[in-house]
């Protein structure tokens, strides 16, 4: 199996092409896991896994921002609506 070079392009430049701040962290995935964008938002951003600070100050907020001209944030905000697969083999 050839050695993959990580891929620093994202994007999300495309929404912000001249960010003041990026970072990127890199983690040896374990056997088997998947490389799938849409699978990995899925596992992170599930509503049931959410604590319940957290899903009370959400739902707050979506209760609280009409009321001051702000849109509700809508229900799939956390849904992969893009991805690429660029990736080279290491050039060793």
């Amino acid at each position: 199996m050839a050695e993959q070079v990580p891929c620093f392009r994202s994007l999300a430049f495309r929404e912000i092409p001249t960010p003041d701040y990026a970072d990127v962290c890199l983690a040896v995935l374990p056997d088997g896991a998947s490389t799938e964008p849409a699978e990995w938002a899925e596992r992170l951003f599930p509503l049931e896994s959410m604590p319940r600070w957290v899903a009370a100050a959400m739902g707050l907020r979506q209760a609280l921002v009409p009321l001051i001209g702000v849109p509700k944030a809508p229900r799939d905000t956390f849904r992969v609506t893009d991805q690429s697969a660029r990736s080279k083999p290491s050039p060793r």
